[in-house]
């Protein structure tokens, strides 16, 4: 019960200072818009074939490349936004733990990582993540669009995490090998 409570007060302390609920509300609302954005193209290719090529209209093909264009800048528009909204996060994150660093005279490997906390949060790590629950909606989508789509997108995801885990494995004890012989070396008498 105690770690529970712990743990729920770490996350309100967390999503307190990274910006409070104004901000994820924000953060949530433009992730949700560039990723219904997102679909602009696959949409418009549904309707170019299905409707333009069928009628050879025009003008209708006019209209929809419009429309894509202004769905396309307002998603980019909502990017910036987004980038913008993390960006005060992390700074606002950046602040507060600078100011715990700073009263308790944090060491230097606290200042380090703070500095590593600051280049994660500051970069494009917490957009993919912001990005990660959506992927689910693309996978269906490619589904209702021909199954051969959803599991040609599955297996692009699948196998380059194969990949790495299998590169991981293959290379884990050469890495090993490698630190123990520069220890050695590093401990090796210079003369």
């Amino acid at each position: 019960m105690r770690e529970r409570q712990r743990t729920e007060r770490a996350a309100y302390f967390a999503l307190r200072n990274a910006g409070g609920g104004r901000m994820l509300t924000a953060l949530f609302a433009c992730t949700a818009g560039i990723n219904l954005m997102a679909l602009t193209g696959p949409a418009y290719m549904v309707v170019l074939y299905d409707r333009v090529l069928n009628t050879r209209d025009a003008q209708y093909l006019a209209g929809m490349t419009a429309l894509m264009l202004v769905l396309y800048a307002l998603g980019a528009g909502l990017d910036i936004v987004r980038h913008g909204v993390l960006l005060r996060c992390a700074q606002r994150t950046d602040r507060t733990l600078s100011a715990l660093l700073l009263g308790k005279r944090g060491n230097a490997r606290a200042i380090a990582d703070l500095d590593r906390l600051r280049a994660v949060l500051g970069g494009h790590a917490p957009a993919a993540l912001c990005d990660l629950p959506w992927v689910p909606l693309y996978l269906c989508v490619l589904f209702l669009l021909h199954p051969l789509f959803g599991l040609l997108a599955v297996m692009g995801g699948v196998l380059p995490v194969a990949c790495l885990i299998i590169a991981e494995r293959r290379s884990a004890v050469p890495a090993r090998q490698a630190a123990q012989l520069n220890v050695q070396r590093c401990a090796l008498p210079t003369s």
